[in-house]
């Protein structure tokens, strides 16, 4: 196994651009009402930059009538007089003076308001207590966070026992992220799409895999029935899954829609991370570590994984593409779809479904383990590799800075979170971890 690092990524040509198919632009609240405030705006702005010659004629108009009227006090010239009069009679009176000064003074406010920087935090949307406390994160900032997608893939019969701390701790860093499961629903204030709604309608309608999603989207799930959840906690201690529950029947089939939908809502990222429910990441270490690659080449990576003769990225342990990956992998799921579902019947692990099937798009795998981990922390081996093969027999994985750990149950998930957070109170998380990094990527 090599070590991780840009110059082990080969340039691809990349494949002509085909026509996709298509979703429809996804629902965002409030977008359209940001957009018409936006308009208005600037709509204001350029009024009240048009009105300010007429401003100043107004303002200057008064300092002459009140030039003229002093000097008619003091002085009868001629010439004074002659200054006066017209003013004079363009202001007929004191009371509409005055109202032709307050407007005046009123429109100068507004101009210097509308184009000084007292005026363009009107631009910037309101920041609520909840926004204003996620921004105090040390995790919420980092360079190279607004560049990256995080994608969870979980599933109705594990949502409350694994994907809820997410929603507490990891979710509070990423600024982008998708949830997919087999059920749409929104679930504590966070919508959930269903990875399988671009299925071919009649695998869903008819295929016996599809059993629990048909009592999905007719009863929610209050048609799970409680020896179908796979999360409780006494399920971590095999974590081996059960290819018999009908959530895994269902979750190999979720992979290519699920980076096929995902592209179309997110199609400028540089980088997609795909995980699981109980993956977590460690933040300000993947961040750095994709700022060590090209994210103008088509990339496909993690943890290295055989079924048969197919290479493919272990999807729970997380996974990495590029965004020429993503467009190359959509594109090529677009004119395969009939076959990848026909493959995917006859198979039961997805991620080895994608792996296949991206890999022919043109996409090259690099194998990112032991800096994407298979297990939790305490199942890392220290002295010896934990079976796969590599060139280094004494390998000390606890050596490799880690991007993310699998089979995390939620205590796990939430010490790890809360480490990650203190530590970067008290350290500049990017300077360390590019030298961490730096020693293993080279």
């Amino acid at each position: 196994m090599q070590k991780m690092g840009p110059k082990d990524f080969e340039t691809n040509v990349l494949l002509p651009c085909r026509t996709a198919r298509a979703y429809p632009k996804p629902f965002r609240p409030f977008a359209a009402d940001r957009h018409v405030t936006r308009l208005r705006i600037v709509a204001w702005r350029f009024l009240c930059l048009k009105l300010a010659p007429l401003c100043c004629l107004i303002i200057t108009t008064f300092f002459l009538k009140a030039g003229a009227q002093r000097d008619i006090t003091t002085t009868s010239s001629a010439q004074s007089q002659a200054l006066a009069l017209p003013m004079a009679a363009m202001l007929k009176s004191r009371r509409s003076f005055q109202r032709i000064l307050a407007l005046a003074a009123g429109l100068a406010f507004l101009i210097f308001w509308n184009v000084t920087s007292f005026g363009t935090s009107r631009d910037k949307p309101h920041q609520s207590p909840g926004e204003a406390l996620l921004s105090s994160l040390p995790c919420r900032n980092l360079p190279g966070a607004n560049d990256t997608l995080v994608i969870i893939r979980t599933g109705s019969t594990e949502l409350e026992d694994r994907f809820t701390i997410h929603l507490s701790t990891s979710l509070k860093c990423y600024p982008h992220y998708l949830i997919f499961s087999d059920y749409e629903e929104d679930y504590y204030g966070e919508h959930i799409l269903d990875a399988l709604d671009s299925v071919s309608p009649d695998i869903r309608a008819n295929h016996k895999d599809f059993e629990l999603w048909r009592r999905l989207q007719q009863d929610g799930r209050a048609a799970l029935d409680p020896s179908e959840l796979s999360g409780s906690p006494k399920a971590f201690a095999s974590m081996s899954g059960n290819a018999e529950n009908p959530g895994w029947k269902l979750d190999k089939w979720k992979f290519l829609p699920m980076l096929n939908r995902t592209y179309y809502e997110y199609p400028d990222m540089k980088w997609y991370v795909f995980i699981e429910a109980d993956t977590s990441l460690l933040w300000t270490m993947l961040l750095q570590y994709l700022a060590a690659l090209d994210h103008t080449k088509p990339i496909y990576a993690g943890s290295q994984m055989f079924i048969a003769d197919v290479l493919f990225a272990h999807g729970g342990s997380g996974f990495i593409v590029s965004q020429p990956g993503m467009r190359l992998g959509v594109e090529h799921y677009a004119t395969k779809q009939a076959e990848v579902e026909a493959f995917t019947d006859g198979h039961w692990a997805g991620d080895c479904v994608l792996g296949k099937y991206i890999r022919e798009a043109g996409v090259p795998f690099h194998n990112a383990w032991p800096h994407i981990q298979g297990d939790y922390p305490g199942l890392v081996p220290y002295a010896r590799a934990d079976g796969r093969s590599v060139p280094d027999e004494n390998l000390r994985e606890w050596c490799y800075p880690a991007l993310s750990y699998h089979h995390m149950s939620p205590d796990m998930t939430q010490d790890l979170y809360d480490f990650e957070q203190k530590w970067m109170k008290t350290h500049d998380p990017v300077c360390h971890t590019i030298t961490m990094l730096n020693e293993h990527t080279d």
